[in-house]
C-alpha cells in the first residue's frame, strides 16, 4: 500500500461522554412513580416525562427516547415551548444515533429556535454543542467549529463552567481534525483545567485521551502513549467500559499509524473489537474493522483485508458517515484491483473518488486518482492512466506542502509552549516581588505604634527586603537570559533554514521552470535526466529538513538519552533497510560486519539516526559499485562503532571543520548530490547526548572511516 494511502485511512474514535450503564437506577424509579401518581395531561406531567428520560440515559436508551417522544407529543398538544424544545433535542439525538443526519439537523435547528424564543441560554449552549458534534460526525468541520465556538462563548458569558469545558474539549477534537494542533491542545488544556477544578474524573479521562490523539497526529509516540496510559490509570477506579474501549482503540491506531508496529496495533484493535461487540457500540466496530483491514492491506494480504472491508461496506452505519464511507469505497476498490477484479474495482474507485471530491477529502482524492491510474494502465488505457496520474501528482504536491507546514507548525508549537512557560515563571517571580513589597508596608504600619518598634522593624524589613530583592533580581536575570537564549536559538534556526534551504529549492524551481517552459525541446532521455536530478534534489532537501528539525530539538535540549540494552546488529539492519534503495541506485554494497551477539547500552532511536546519517554520507561520497560497511569493536566499558566507505575521501585540513555549524566547508557527492554538512553536525550532537566521542580517519581517493563510541551492555 502506498504510504499516503496507509496514512489517510486512519480514523480516530470520536469520544462521547458516556457513563457506565447500571442495572439499578433509583432516581429513574422514583420519577416513574411520580408519573403514575400524576395522570393529568399538563406541563407537570410533560416535565416528569423528560426528567425520567434523562434519568434513564444511557443505561436504558429505549426508555429515554420513548418517554422523550411522549413528552414532545404532550408538549405540542399543550403548546408548551420548554417541553417542545427538550423533546426536539432528544428526537434529534435519537436520529443521530440511527444515522438519520438530515433529520437530526432539522430537529436541532427547531429546538434551537425555541431556545432563543424562550431565552433559555442553557439549552442554547447544549443544542449548539450538539450541532457541532453532528457536523463533526458528518465531516463538515467548518460548521462544526462555528457552532462549538458559539457554545463555548455563551457558556463563558453565563458562567456555565462544565458546559464551557465540554465545548472546549469538543472544539479541541475538531481543530485537531483540521490540522490546527496548537489551538487544539490549548482548548483541551483549558477544558482539563476546568474539569480538574470541578473534580470531574470521567471528563478528565476523556480529555487526556483527546490530548493523546493530538500528540499522535503530530507523530509524538511517547507523549501520546503517556496520555493514553494516564487516562487508563485514572479510568481503572471508574471502571468505565466505554472509556476503556476508546483507550484500546486509540492505542491500536497509535501503534499502527505512528510506531508502525502492526502486531501491537492488531492486538489493541482486536481487543477493542471484542469489547465494542460486547457493548454493542456499532460506530467503534465500524472504525475497528476498517483499520484491521488496513493492517492486512499493508502486509499485502488482500484476501484477509477484503473480509474486513466487505464487512465495513455492509455496515448499516456506513450510510451518512462520509469519511468512513469514502475510505471503505477506495480501500475495497484497491483490494479488488490487486485481486484482478477490474470491473468491481473501477466502479468502487470511481464512486469513492466522486465522494472524496464532493467532500474535499484531499488524501482520498489522491489515493483514488493513483489507484485509477494504475487500473487504467493495467487495462491498457494509457491516456486515461496519464490523466489520473497527473492529477494524483498535483494532489500529492498539495499534501506534501501541507505536511511540511504541519512540521513547521509542530516546531512553532513547541517553541511557543516553552516561551509561554518562561513568561509564566517570570510572572510568578514578579508577583512574589510585589507580595514582598506589600508585606513590608504592612510591617511598617504595624510598627508605627512605638518609635522604637518602628526603627527595629524598619531596619529588619529593609535588610530583608534588600536581600530578597537581590535574590529575586538575580533569578529574574537568569530567567531573562534563558528567554534570550531561546530567542537566539530560534533566530539561528530560522537563519539556517533560510540559508540552507534556499539553494536546493532554487535548484528545484530552476529545473522545473526549464522543464515546463521547454518541455517539447527535450528528448525523452533529457527529460529523464532532469527528473532524475529533481528526484535527487528532493531527497536531499527532505533529509536536510529532517536534520534541521532534529537540530532544533537538540538546541532546546528536548532529545533525551533513554538508554537500554539493545542489539547493535539489529539497529544496523534497520538503518540499512531505510537506505537500501538509495544505495541500489549506485550499485553499492551495504555490509553489516557487526557480531549478532553485540549488545550496547544506549537509546536505539539516537543510534539509528547516527547510523543513517553516517551511512547516507558514505553513499553520497562513494562512486558506483562501492562498499559501505559497519563494524564494531569492544574496549572495556565502551564499544566503538565505525562506518567505513571506499569513497573519495576528505582532505586532511578539512576534517576539523566537519562538525562545526559555522564552517563553510561542503561539497557535492559523486552524483552531484548537494550537501550542507548539517548531517555530520547532528551526528556530533547525538554522540554528545550518548556521552561518547566521534572521530574521523580519511584518505583522499581511498575512503573514509567515521567512528563513535557508546557504552557497553549493562547487566
Amino acid at each position: 500500500m502506498p504510504k499516503a494511502i496507509y496514512r489517510a485511512l486512519l480514523t480516530f474514535i470520536i469520544l462521547f461522554q458516556i457513563t457506565p450503564a447500571g442495572a439499578q437506577n433509583p432516581r429513574a424509579d422514583s420519577i416513574f412513580q411520580l408519573i403514575k401518581k400524576h395522570p393529568g395531561e399538563d406541563t407537570v406531567r410533560a416535565k416528569l416525562m423528560f426528567e425520567y428520560a434523562t434519568a434513564c440515559y444511557p443505561a436504558n436508551s429505549d426508555s429515554t427516547f420513548k418517554y422523550s417522544a411522549l413528552g414532545l407529543q404532550l408538549s405540542e398538544k399543550l403548546n408548551f415551548k420548554y417541553g417542545m424544545m427538550r423533546g426536539l433535542n432528544a428526537s434529534a439525538l435519537n436520529a443521530l444515533r440511527t444515522s438519520q443526519f438530515d433529520k437530526a439537523l432539522q430537529l436541532y435547528h427547531k429546538a434551537l429556535d425555541i431556545a432563543f424564543i424562550i431565552k433559555d441560554f442553557q439549552f442554547q449552549i447544549k443544542v449548539q454543542n450538539n450541532l457541532g458534534i453532528l457536523y463533526q460526525t458528518t465531516g463538515v468541520l467548518d460548521s462544526s467549529r462555528k457552532y462549538l465556538e458559539l457554545s463555548v462563548e455563551l457558556a463563558r458569558l453565563h458562567g456555565e463552567e462544565k458546559m464551557q469545558a465540554k465545548g472546549l474539549s469538543d472544539l479541541g477534537s475538531v481543530l485537531g481534525m483540521k490540522g490546527d494542533y496548537l489551538q487544539a491542545v490549548k482548548c483541551l488544556l483549558q477544558a482539563l483545567a476546568i474539569y480538574e477544578t470541578m473534580k470531574s474524573p470521567n471528563d478528565i479521562v476523556i480529555t487526556h485521551i483527546r490530548i493523546g490523539n493530538q500528540y499522535s497526529k503530530i507523530k509524538d509516540f511517547r507523549k501520546s502513549r503517556d496520555e493514553y496510559f494516564l487516562a487508563k490509570r485514572l479510568n481503572d477506579s471508574l471502571n468505565n467500559e466505554r472509556n476503556e474501549l476508546n483507550i484500546l482503540m486509540n492505542l491500536g491506531l497509535l501503534y499502527e499509524h505512528v510506531k508502525k508496529d502492526i502486531d501491537s496495533a492488531r492486538f489493541y484493535l482486536l481487543s477493542g473489537y471484542v469489547m465494542a461487540k460486547k457493548l454493542n457500540v456499532e460506530d467503534v466496530m465500524l472504525t475497528t474493522i476498517v483499520n484491521l483491514g488496513n493492517s492486512y492491506y499493508s502486509e499485502k494480504n488482500f484476501k484477509k483485508a477484503l473480509e474486513y472491508y466487505v464487512e465495513a461496506y455492509n455496515s448499516p452505519l456506513l450510510n451518512g458517515r462520509l469519511y468512513e464511507q469514502t475510505a471503505v469505497l477506495i480501500n475495497l476498490g484497491s483490494v479488488y484491483m490487486n485481486l484482478g477484479k477490474s470491473n468491481e474495482a473501477e466502479k468502487l474507485l470511481t464512486d469513492g473518488l466522486a465522494l472524496a471530491v464532493k467532500n474535499s477529502f484531499i488524501e482520498f482524492q489522491q489515493i483514488g486518482c493513483e489507484s485509477l491510474s494504475l487500473l487504467a494502465s493495467k487495462q491498457k488505457k494509457y491516456d486515461l492512466a496519464y490523466k489520473f496520474l497527473l492529477r494524483a501528482t498535483e494532489l500529492n504536491d498539495s499534501i506534501a506542502s501541507r505536511e511540511l507546514k504541519e512540521q513547521v507548525a509542530e516546531v512553532q508549537f513547541k517553541y511557543e509552549l516553552e516561551k509561554k512557560e518562561t513568561q509564566n515563571r517570570l510572572l510568578v517571580k514578579e508577583n512574589e516581588l510585589k507580595a514582598q513589597v506589600i508585606f513590608r508596608q504592612r510591617l511598617m504600619v504595624a510598627g508605627s505604634f512605638t518609635i522604637l518598634a518602628l526603627i527595629v522593624i524598619l531596619l529588619f524589613v529593609i535588610l530583608r527586603s534588600r536581600n530578597k530583592q537581590k535574590t529575586l533580581n538575580q533569578k529574574l536575570d537568569e530567567q531573562n537570559q534563558t528567554l534570550t537564549h531561546l530567542n537566539k536559538t530560534k533566530d539561528k534556526f530560522f537563519s539556517i533554514v533560510a540559508h540552507d534551504l534556499r539553494s536546493p529549492f532554487s535548484a528545484l524551481m530552476s529545473l522545473l521552470t526549464e522543464l515546463d517552459d521547454s518541455y517539447e525541446d527535450f528528448d525523452d532521455e533529457s527529460r529523464r535526466q532532469i527528473i532524475h536530478l529533481l528526484k535527487g534534489s528532493s531527497f536531499n532537501t527532505y533529509n536536510l529538513l529532517v536534520n534541521l528539525l532534529d537540530w532544533a530539538k537538540t538546541q532546546r535540549e528536548k532529545i533525551e538519552n533513554r538508554a537500554e540494552n539493545v542489539n547493535l546488529g539489529e539497529i544496523v539492519e534497520d538503518a540499512f533497510s531505510s537506505l537500501q534503495t538509495r544505495a541500489s541506485f549506485k550499485s553499492q554494497s551495504l555490509l553489516n560486519k557487526v557480531s549478532p551477539e553485540t549488545i550496547i547500552y544506549a537509546d536505539p532511536r539516537i543510534v539509528r539516526s547516527l547510523l543513517i546519517n553516517l551511512i547516507n554520507n558514505g553513499i553520497k561520497f562513494t562512486p558506483e559499485s562501492g562498499i559501505i560497511q559497519v563494524l564494531a569493536s569492544s574496549s572495556g566499558d565502551w564499544i566503538q562503532i565505525c562506518v567505513e566507505d571506499s569513497g573519495i575521501g576528505i582532505p586532511e585540513k578539512e576534517i576539523p571543520n566537519l562538525f562545526r555549524i559555522d564552517s563553510s566547508f561542503n561539497r557535492q557527492g559523486t552524483e552531484k548530490e548537494p550537501g550542507t554538512g548539517l548531517g555530520l553536525i547532528m551526528c556530533k550532537e547525538y554522540v554528545n547526548i550518548l556521552g561518547g566521542e566521534i572521530s574521523v580517519v580519511s584518505s583522499v581517493g581511498k575512503g573514509t572511516t567515521m567512528c563513535f563510541t557508546v557504552q557497553n551492555s549493562k547487566h
